[in-house]
């Protein structure tokens, strides 16, 4: 009976059916998207009514429909939203009915899951499309690569692989690249199939692109073969792009290789390819895994030379790990920089570290600046802003706890740096900042009034920190600790102006119950050490051992014996240092180079010279080492004894022993040398003194200055003269109108030997006018006036002397000036010789020529050794007359030196004079003199 029912259906169905002209049963359900089998599931009244179905949209109704659901997956699938296309697929294929979906619709559904959609699904499309018949294409393959390595799914994106060689398609190069780049970051095997993948490209004839080898170089994770790469691409005629430059820098910082870095720079220059921000960010995530956070600091300093800001970069991310690598680096100016640029608000941790360190490096006003805007507290008149920071994370708790954090910092740099009064403006902005400050912010204000010797400001914050206990005890509020300690009263003993306030405020601390400490007593020490009075310094040591034998069961320290040789080096008594060191041997305590040094110095007092050898000599015995301070106490003792032959030889010791001497030092050398007589070996230690960037006393100025006069070394006095004003010292007045004095003498002679060009260079100097101290001298020749002269001996051969001294200013030029701010041109005689050059600075020009005035040569002079040129000429004849007089400086009469063409006619002058002295002395201008 069923079966007939069964086949009673399948009758009156295709009668009715029938009777639909030109249309069959599936087009007549295709409106209902029912398969073909859904004509079984009528019911039976529809049947009987014999009622056909409504008529489905034909024709380009149907195709304008499809193309809309196509573009509407198309952009569902670059987005990413997969759930969504799927629907929008299953809407195609059921429009679709009566033909499959084509293989790129597939292609398009499968591309949709590669952000988040599951890979076994995106697999299973591949699957559904071989049981409707329909080929996956390349395309699609590939795209279902790009999901799985996405997942990171190596293992499924290798079987993919095989099934696409034994499906006969042939893939592109970007599916190479996508399976490669699905075994990065497992393990050997996986990078070892990466490496087959790749090679097989070869064997396939598919040319690898750039994206191949960067997935490669990614996959490998090899600074070696990342390097190498580069040149591989370059053999096979692969321009490298901007992201192959950057995954291989990233693979390089990520193993701190920065040579190889600056290498890849280079060849992104020669090949004329500008590295972008993501270039430079790929190294900074490389530094940032191999924590080198200074490399980072400097690769940012090396993209700013390429133009590239902290507005290029778009990664939070980067811009956080260059505020760790500035906070870890101390690279306040670059912090601050990167927390302006940050898009969102920082984290109020980091920005207190921020705050922690600006102090730690100096910063205070910025420190307390920048702490002041992260205050929860908005001062209306505050016109400081550093940046502007609006943190979720500003609870009271957090703020409370973190801010005072960064108080106390600032208030720890003001002890650094000895700056009492921005202490004290701290403590004061608290209340402000919506902070109370705790023991340790009230005992780093203290320090700081206390190294900068303001006793009384420091008690009166003492006594502040007791009245607002006293409050806050009344209050029944102990949310902050105000209980004062050892470290409250200790920098207050040590910074009394006398012993008896040192005293007092010793027993106020004992009367608070607070008992001393071993700081405490050195701290009492030093109080008495600083007026010299050995007396009471000599009772508190005493004190302080009894105290050590019973608390810590041992005797004073090294620190404590140093406060008090310092009592006995300001009462000038080295025989109660020497018993100190002897009392210290006794006790097993190991006298240090400090203590050896304060022994030294109680020497100055009475000139102990011998005492203060013997005991420099017996550091040396004792295994300590004498430090520069040691060398220069020593040497001030022996230099006031006037034992100046002994200063002389522990200069020796220092260079033999290859000890830098301090400023004082040389000083101390130099006016030994000078007490000794020894000019030239004072001129060359102070010549080594300033190259080493170390400025003599004015002390030792001044009779380095009387010991060249006195023997007639004028070049040298000016040398030494104008080095001491350059520092901003002033010259001995003696000195100079002795200076002057002895130049005017050697101008009035008629047969000057020596350079005389020195005396209008001196004027210029110090007086500031642009002619020479007998005025402005007019030739015949209207159109150039005379600016200095010097008188050229005749036995000095003309022509090779114009010849160096013209070579010798193009070579001056060239090393001593900037590129294009003076120029020098060769001028000629008639007779195609040298006749001097000319200097051009700006529109200026100065003339630098020999005149045309005969002379009679009376010295006989045979030839003439030419010193570093290695030649000899001869010189002119006895008798007979020579051209050329005097080697002259002119300048145009209608164009006045401009103000800034002065200073470097005055420099070019000044090493002109010296050339022309060394050829007159030595036979060469480049003569060392």
């Amino acid at each position: 009976m069923r079966w007939l029912c069964l086949l009673s259906r399948i009758v009156l169905a295709i009668a009715i059916s029938l009777q639909s002209p030109g249309s069959g049963y599936k087009r007549g359900f295709s409106k209902y998207r029912l398969p073909s089998r859904s004509i079984f599931h009528l019911s039976p009244k529809a049947i009987m009514e014999r009622r056909p179905p409504p008529r489905p949209p034909t024709g380009a109704r149907v195709i304008s429909e499809v193309k809309k659901l196509e573009r509407d997956l198309q952009g569902l699938s670059r987005l990413g939203a997969w759930r969504l296309a799927l629907v929008q697929f299953r809407k195609i294929q059921a429009v679709k009915y009566e033909e499959p979906v084509r293989a790129d619709l597939y292609t398009v559904l499968v591309d949709a899951f590669r952000r988040d959609g599951p890979g076994d699904m995106a697999e299973s499309m591949l699957e559904e499309m071989e049981e409707i018949g329909v080929s996956a294409t390349a395309e699609t393959y590939h795209a279902l690569g790009k999901v799985l390595a996405a997942r990171r799914d190596w293992q499924a994106a290798l079987e993919l692989w095989e099934k696409t060689q034994k499906s006969g398609i042939e893939p592109r190069a970007e599916m190479y690249g996508t399976i490669i780049s699905s075994c990065r970051g497992h393990g050997d095997i996986a990078k070892k199939r990466a490496t087959e993948i790749f090679a097989s490209m070869g064997r396939d004839f598919v040319r690898p692109t750039p994206a191949v080898y960067n997935a490669l170089a990614e996959t490998l994770n090899n600074p070696e073969k990342a390097f190498h790469m580069l040149s591989q691409m370059s053999a096979m005629g692969v321009q490298p792009n901007e992201r192959t430059y950057a995954v291989v820098a990233m693979i390089l910082a990520g193993h701190n290789r920065k040579v190889e870095i600056e290498k890849v720079i280079t060849q992104m220059e020669e090949e004329n390819v500008q590295p972008s921000p993501i270039f430079f960010e790929n190294i900074i995530r490389g530094y940032r895994d191999s924590k080198s956070w200074e490399d980072i600091v400097d690769i940012w300093h090396r993209a700013s030379t390429f133009n590239v800001s902290l507005a290029e970069i778009a990664s939070s991310h980067t811009k956080r790990t260059m505020l760790q690598a500035s906070l870890r680096t101390k690279s306040w100016q670059e912090g601050l920089r990167v927390l302006k640029s940050l898009d969102e608000p920082p984290k109020l941790s980091m920005s207190i570290a921020m705050v922690t360190t600006l102090s730690s490096v100096g910063k205070c006003v910025e420190a307390l600046r920048l702490l002041r805007i992260l205050s929860p507290i908005r001062n209306e008149d505050d016109s400081i802003s550093i940046l502007h920071v609006e943190n979720e994370e500003k609870t009271p708790n957090s703020w409370e706890n973190l801010g005072r954090r960064g108080l106390n910092s600032i208030l720890a740099a003001t002890v650094r740096e000895r700056n009492w009064e921005f202490a004290l403006q701290t403590i004061k902005s608290a209340k402000s900042l919506a902070l109370k400050p705790d023991q340790l912010s009230y005992n780093s204000a203290i320090a700081a009034c206390a190294r900068s010797s303001r006793y009384r400001e420091g008690k009166q914050l003492l006594e502040d920190m007791l009245q607002e206990r006293s409050k806050i005890s009344n209050q029944g509020a102990a949310s902050v600790n105000l209980d004062p300690d050892a470290m409250s009263y200790n920098p207050l003993v040590y910074a009394a102006e006398n012993v008896d306030e040192a005293e007092s405020m010793f027993n106020d601390m004992q009367s608070h119950g607070i008992m001393p400490d071993h700081v405490t007593y050195v701290s009492l020490i030093s109080a008495a050490a600083r007026i010299g009075n050995v007396t009471a310094a000599r009772n508190y040591f005493d004190k302080l051992r009894s105290w050590s034998e019973s608390n810590a069961n041992e005797s004073p320290s090294v620190f404590a014996y140093n406060s008090l040789a310092n009592a006995y080096v300001n009462a000038g008594d080295w025989r109660g240092s020497l018993e100190l060191l002897e009392e210290m041997r006794q006790q097993s305590v190991l006298p240090d180079v400090r203590t050896y040094t304060a022994a030294c110095a109680s020497c100055f007092q009475d000139r102990s010279w011998e005492v203060a050898l013997s005991l420099l000599s017996d550091m040396k015995q004792h295994t300590v080492e004498p430090s520069v301070k040691t060398y220069q106490t020593v040497l001030k003792v022996i230099n006031a004894a006037g034992q100046w032959k002994h200063c002389m030889r522990i200069y020796s010791e220092l260079r033999d022993q290859d000890v830098i001497p301090s400023a004082l030092i040389y000083s101390h050398i130099i006016e030994a040398a000078c007490r000794l007589g020894d000019v030239n070996q004072a001129l060359r230690i102070h010549r080594t003194m300033l190259r080493a960037q170390k400025a003599p006393t004015q002390r030792a100025t001044s009779l380095l200055l009387s010991n060249l006069l006195r023997n007639n070394m004028t070049m040298d006095v000016v040398e030494v003269m104008e080095g001491a004003i350059d520092r901003g010292q002033s010259g001995p007045p003696a000195a100079y109108k002795k200076l002057l004095r002895h130049i005017r003498k050697q101008t009035e002679m008629e047969n000057r030997d020596q350079d005389l060009s020195i005396a209008p260079l001196l004027y210029q100097r110090n007086v500031g006018s642009a002619g020479v101290a007998s005025g402005i001298q007019s030739l015949d020749a209207e159109e150039t006036v005379v600016i200095s002269r010097i008188e050229v001996p005749p036995y000095v051969p003309r022509a090779d002397f114009l010849d160096q001294l013209v070579r010798w200013a193009v070579i001056e030029v060239d090393q001593s000036f900037p590129h294009g701010v003076a120029k020098v041109a060769p001028l000629h005689k008639n007779t195609g010789e040298y006749r001097g050059f000319e200097l051009q600075v700006g529109q200026n020009i100065v003339d630098c020529v020999i005149d045309d005035e005969k002379v009679g040569n009376i010295r006989t002079l045979s030839t003439r050794t030419m010193g570093n040129v290695g030649s000899t000429v001869a010189s002119a004849p006895a008798g007979a007359m020579v051209s050329g007089k005097h080697f002259e400086i002119r300048r145009r009469a209608s164009e006045p030196l401009a103000a800034e063409a002065k200073p470097v006619v005055r420099r070019f002058l000044k090493s002109l004079s010296l050339a022309i002295t060394n050829y007159i002395a030595f036979g060469t201008v480049f003569a060392d003199h």
